[in-house]
């Protein structure tokens, strides 16, 4: 009769290799590597004991009908093995695989044997019976095991704790800066390319992070070689961004001097003379300096229309030679005008500028002349935009005065509107600005209630994961993988902080087949009076929304805390990245079409209960 199931650690051998249990066609199933007990024996075993097959001490002894005793594997081997019919290996009887029966009493004997432990060449001098001796091998600290991590390296157990927490390759490994975890192997590749790592700028040694480093080196390096912001209108200084405010200072008055001549060539392009006019000659336009200076501004946004318009012929005024030709586009006159206007060479007027024009632009008589005339290129500018007739000194120009066309004058109403624009614009910016603080508020009032909402749960915790159909794609296609339910309190005050995690489409091995549950404790307040590890029981549920409550079927699984995991140990972040659960929780066949969905809605119950 074959014998029941069974899973037995005595009936491991010295390479750890198990017993099988009973088949299911009545026959004796058996693994061919199984032999008898190769351990050296305290004293050594009588010979009586011993497979006259494998010469081992019996395991699991079988009797034949003669009285000879093997072994069940090895006894099974050689039935199999051999040519029917089979044939007893001491006395040569004739034997049927059926005749053989189980030698109780040897093997309660042999199992009262004393052995030392296999790993007595490793240094363990344990002595105990072969009952109690796969209990030992199990918790010898000389045992050779293969590293968890699944490295190829095979230590002593003693040894295993060490290699897995410091030196093992594939151990987890978190970066200090980004709070990542990454295999040991793979760290310091990270931590040389990490965005979040610490990294001196080049050129000052000012520590930043690695993601910032770009933009530190542009805008805000002090040692930043720069060009002067004066760099458009001639100033050729390049240095340090830290000299840049000295250089500004120390230049000011060579600054000015190109702003001067920036604005006389502006003038000259425009053929206009700034030394012909004066302030007094424009009583009619009853403008102070400050008007004007504000038309001169709105004057430089329309100046590169203006420069559309304008065809710059040969100056007599710039070569120093009698007369000047001014030309503007047909549409911005009212009279046609001849492309060229012929003045008295004798005038007094232009004999005064063609001196002026040709001296030298850096003559500090010539740059204080164009300084002080500001107000006057003001006026004549204005006079020119306007319409106004521009005499000569003298009045050697009556009848060729300019005026402005309708189109013209309607590109100044333009700006005006521009104007207005920007005044809305502005306002519109500010309105923005205060929307944005509103909300900045509303987030943290936001806040304040769903933590109030987390402490007066008190450790019983309903999440709701709306739009349910949503996440589950984004999981199939690994955009949203995990989701974690907003932080609670095992207690309104003094209690554990935690929240759960939800991988809708499992991981790992459950990946696409179930979903995953998982708890994680989080930074509290009151860390530092509670006890740690945690301790206590915590229970996962997922619940039926079912109509009918008597239909309700909740699933539900319980959690007991087991202090040496590091899920349960104090959090050194502000959510433990170890987290303890069910990759296998629920699976998403039960989920679909069921009354675990409703609305779109999953409902997930975590109710926490610590010890004491």
């Amino acid at each position: 009769m074959a014998e029941p199931p069974c899973m037995d650690l005595s009936m491991m051998n010295p390479s750890g290799v198990y017993d099988s249990s009973s088949g299911s066609d009545g026959s004796y199933p058996f693994d061919t590597k199984v032999e008898g007990y190769d351990f050296e024996f305290e004293p050594p075993a009588d010979s009586r004991y011993e497979c006259a097959i494998c010469l081992f001490v019996l395991r699991e002894p079988r009797q034949t009908p003669c009285g000879h005793r093997f072994c069940k594997n090895c006894i099974l081997r050689w039935i199999r093995g051999s040519h029917q019919p089979a044939r007893c290996p001491v006395d040569n009887e004739e034997i049927l695989e059926s005749d053989l029966f189980p030698d109780n009493f040897a093997r309660r004997e042999i199992q009262n044997f004393n052995a030392r432990c296999p790993n007595s060449k490793q240094g363990c001098d344990v002595i105990t019976t072969v009952k109690e001796l796969p209990a030992h091998q199990n918790e010898c600290p000389l045992a050779l095991v293969p590293c968890p991590n699944r490295c190829s390296n095979v230590l002593l157990r003693r040894d295993l704790e060490e290699h897995v927490k410091s030196a093992c390759d594939r151990r987890s490994v978190q970066c200090q800066d980004c709070s990542n975890d990454f295999i040991a192997l793979e760290f310091e590749t990270h931590v040389q390319s990490c965005p979040k790592g610490q990294v001196k700028c080049q050129l000052c040694e000012e520590e930043v992070t690695r993601e910032v480093l770009p933009t530190h080196e542009e805008d805000l390096c002090p040692q930043k070689i720069i060009t002067c912001t004066f760099g458009v209108l001639g100033c050729n200084i390049k240095i340090e961004r830290c000299m840049m405010e000295d250089h500004l200072r120390d230049s000011m008055s060579d600054h000015m001097v190109m702003l001067c001549q920036g604005l006389t060539r502006i003038f000259h392009f425009l053929n206009m003379d700034p030394l012909s006019r004066d302030m007094t000659t424009f009583p009619s336009r009853n403008l102070s300096p400050t008007e004007m200076s504000g038309a001169m501004s709105s004057m430089a946004h329309h100046l590169t229309s203006v420069e559309a318009g304008l065809s710059l012929r040969s100056s007599p005024v710039l070569q120093g030679g009698p007369g000047y030709s001014l030309s503007f586009p047909s549409h911005m006159l009212k009279t046609p005008v001849p492309a060229s206007t012929s003045l008295d060479s004798s005038s007094k007027g232009l004999h005064g500028q063609s001196s002026q024009l040709r001296r030298s632009p850096s003559d500090p008589k010539y740059l204080m002349s164009g300084a002080t005339s500001t107000g006057t290129l003001e006026a004549q500018v204005l006079n020119y935009a306007s319409g106004a007739p521009s005499d000569a000194e003298g009045g050697n120009m009556s009848g060729h005065s300019l005026r402005m066309d309708s189109s013209s004058k309607s590109s100044y109403s333009t700006m005006h509107d521009e104007q207005k624009l920007v005044l809305h614009e502005q306002r519109l910016l500010e309105l923005q600005a205060k929307v944005d603080s509103y909300k900045l508020k509303m987030r943290a009032q936001e806040q304040q209630l769903n933590e109030m909402e987390g402490r007066i749960c008190n450790g019983e915790f309903f999440w709701k994961i709306r739009n349910y159909s949503k996440y589950q794609r984004e999981a199939e296609k690994g955009e949203t993988t995990a989701l974690h339910s907003l932080p609670f309190y095992t207690s309104p005050s003094g209690g554990y902080k935690l929240c759960v995690r939800a991988n809708l489409n499992g991981v790992d091995s459950a990946r696409g087949s179930h979903l995953s549950l998982f708890i994680h404790f989080m930074q509290g307040e009151y860390d530092d009076v509670l006890e740690w590890p945690f301790g206590g029981r915590i229970i996962l549920s997922v619940m039926d929304q079912n109509n009918c409550c008597e239909l309700r079927n909740h699933v539900a699984e319980t959690l007991a805390a087991k202090p040496n995991l590091a899920a349960f140990q104090r959090p050194t972040t502000p959510r433990n990245h170890k987290g303890f659960g069910y990759m296998e929780f629920l699976p998403l066949s039960a989920l679909k079409n069921s009354s675990y969905i409703k609305n779109d809605t999953l409902i997930i119950k975590a109710h926490v209960l610590p010890s004491g």
